[in-house]
């Protein structure tokens, strides 16, 4: 048998209320012995006994109630063994009618008793029947009944074996059922637990998630709704932590998370919610009665925080923190909405130079209306297929000639004209229609770049760019495969343009697209290099073909020597990997005799040629190639 201490709450509440039942059954059918004894107005013996029992199961409820229910049961059992033992020795010995009660005894003692306690009840009582027998038998105790013989004897010591093992095996095999059933009940709860924990936790830090957080929202607002008080919802974005990921590796990037979600739980109240709803995003959610200020105040100690110096692996760490704030109920009462305002708060903050806090107010409720409106017209824009694709040439600046196309999408909505692609790109990817606008994209591109080559210019390549959204997307290679078999285009006609940024993540998911569609034919280039941290043999050990360098980079270098002699140095590198090198944003005749001095080979600006629709571009390609 288990120890009491393995067994749950409801199985020894079960047990006690059990033994409080025995004893207040063993106490009524002793008042009713009493009384039956009174009635009848028999003078026996038997009334000092049955008055002492009474008493003595007193003692064993007072234990009882003490919770100590091993002494109770075994003080009610030895009570009960001694009163029926007593009764039959005074009495008529083996065949009074309290032996009767020994097999209840036996069953009573397997239920409520311990193993040790069972046992040594029926030893005592099979010793009390040979004992009394022999004592009836042998010494010739004269009883005014019928004789007895060891027939009797053997008779009543069988009956209360065979019932006090059958009903021990019963009740043993009973308690192993409860037990295991509460054994896993206990283990089903606590996975039920676990799981919950994980659900609605973060892994990294600890902290709720995302899901846990809306839970909490609601919460603090229908507390605040009684009290009359306000919920403030901090949406926390961490400042420069790409560049601790990029430079000092992953394994400090989360260390530094772990500590940042310390610090801000070590600063706001206990009452309120510090979550965290992805990468270096946090969510704080602050019950509070002086509106602004006491919000204010509290994140204003977390901007604080942050700022203070980290220490982790021997890095000392400076980072900082922007913050947006909504109010509810003032901005709304729905968590997600509420979200979003704080959100957009938070990039208010960032444009004021990080490192503040700022609340959402009626301009930035315009500027979110704005684009949810912006939202609204994309979706319907590309599910009419009414977005135009222009194509701006990059040109060969040693032979003045066309080599290649790039494929750049515009968007004019009907009512704001052409709104320009840093606007709605990063709406696209915010909402997941990027990949929509993408595969169109490539597949119109490569269909026209098919036309091109039909018309006569067959060395013209394409260019497409690429977000990291879709470079991450395990569809993307089956889509470039697709529009090339529409179009009928050779892979080596198609480049794809991606960020710097993207490659952080080359040594998975994104090196293995880029070396598949490698093996393709197909190339890569590079857009905008220069303002990210990688290096060309970074580039040239994942197979990428080109770089195009940055405007404000290439800009820089105009009048500067010392960056002059960087470009020479990278042009040369790169000339040496076989790493094709495009200028962009070229705007000056001056600049281009530059670059061709310079050995870069190819160049891109409106200078050498704006972006045309596809009809303006033929008459573009017609004169360049006469």
């Amino acid at each position: 048998m288990k120890d009491e201490s393995e067994l749950s709450s409801s199985v020894l509440a079960g047990r006690y209320k059990r033994l409080q039942q025995f004893i207040w059954l063993a106490q009524f059918v002793i008042m009713m012995v009493i009384a039956s004894n009174y009635v009848a107005g028999v003078d026996v013996l038997e009334t000092p006994i049955l008055l002492a029992a009474f008493v003595i199961n007193f003692v064993s409820l007072t234990c009882l109630y003490l919770k100590k229910f091993t002494l109770s049961s075994a003080i009610l059992l030895v009570n009960c063994a001694f009163v029926l033992t007593a009764l039959m020795s005074v009495n008529n010995g083996l065949r009074d009618s309290a032996v009767i009660g020994l097999p209840g005894l036996v069953v009573f003692a397997a239920i409520v008793g311990s193993s040790r306690l069972f046992y040594c009840i029926l030893l005592y009582l099979v010793c009390f029947v040979i004992g009394l027998g022999y004592y009836d038998i042998e010494m010739g105790y004269p009883r005014n009944i019928a004789p007895i013989n060891w027939s009797v004897v053997a008779d009543i010591i069988v009956i209360l074996l065979v019932i006090g093992f059958a009903i021990k095996q019963l009740v043993n095999e009973l308690k192993k059922q409860t037990n295991r059933l509460t054994y896993e009940s206990q283990q089903a709860s606590k996975s039920h637990k676990e799981i919950e924990l994980i659900a609605h936790h973060d892994a990294l830090t600890g902290l709720p998630n995302r899901y846990l957080a809306e839970d909490r929202f609601q919460q603090s607002l229908a507390h605040v709704t009684r009290s009359g008080e306000v919920v403030g919802l901090l949406f926390i974005d961490l400042d420069h932590f790409k560049p601790v990921n990029d430079n000092l590796g992953h394994d400090i990037g989360d260390a530094l998370l772990k500590e940042v979600a310390q610090r801000i739980s070590d600063v706001v109240r206990k009452r309120d919610s510090v979550c965290r709803i992805g990468g270096d995003e946090f969510v704080v959610i602050i019950e509070a009665n002086n509106h602004q200020s006491a919000v204010g105040d509290i994140a204003n100690k977390i901007l604080e925080t942050v700022n203070l110096p980290f220490y982790i692996s021997s890095h000392r760490i400076d980072i900082s923190a922007s913050i947006g704030v909504a109010l509810s109920p003032n901005d709304g009462e729905d968590f997600h909405d509420l979200t979003k305002k704080a959100d957009l708060a938070m990039y208010k903050s960032k444009a004021l130079g990080r490192n503040a806090c700022s609340f959402f107010d009626e301009e930035l409720n315009q500027e979110l209306a704005l684009k949810s409106k912006l939202i609204e017209q994309l979706r319907e824009t590309i599910f009419k297929k009414s977005l135009n694709l222009n194509f701006q040439p990059v040109i060969d600046l040693k032979r003045d000639k066309v080599v290649a196309n790039e494929a750049l999408v515009r968007w004019n909505n009907g009512v704001e004209l052409w709104i320009s692609p840093e606007v709605f790109i990063p709406l696209a990817e915010d909402n997941g229609m990027i990949y929509e606008i993408g595969k169109r994209v490539l597949k119109e591109a490569c269909l026209q770049c098919a036309v091109w080559r039909k018309s006569g210019y067959g060395n013209l390549s394409v260019s497409v760019n690429i977000s990291n959204h879709q470079l991450r997307d395990n569809q993307l290679e089956t889509i470039v495969l697709e529009s090339l078999t529409q179009a009928n285009l050779p892979p080596e006609a198609l480049t794809l343009e991606i960020k710097e940024s993207a490659l952080i993540s080359k040594y998975n998911q994104v090196e293995r697209q880029i070396k598949s569609m490698r093996k393709l034919g197909v190339k890569f280039c590079i857009d905008d290099y220069g303002l990210g941290h990688s290096n060309l043999v970074e580039l040239y050990e994942l197979g990428i073909d080109q770089i195009k360098l940055d405007r404000q980079l290439l800009k820089d270098m105009e009048d500067n020597r010392y960056q002059q002699k960087l470009l020479d140095g990278l042009l040369a590198f790169a000339a040496h990997l076989s790493i094709e090198v495009i200028a962009k944003g070229i705007e000056n005749d001056e600049f281009i005799e530059t670059l061709r001095k310079k050995s870069c080979s190819f160049g891109q600006g409106f200078l050498l040629g704006e972006p045309m629709s596809p009809s303006e571009l033929d008459i573009y390609l017609e004169r360049a190639y006469q």
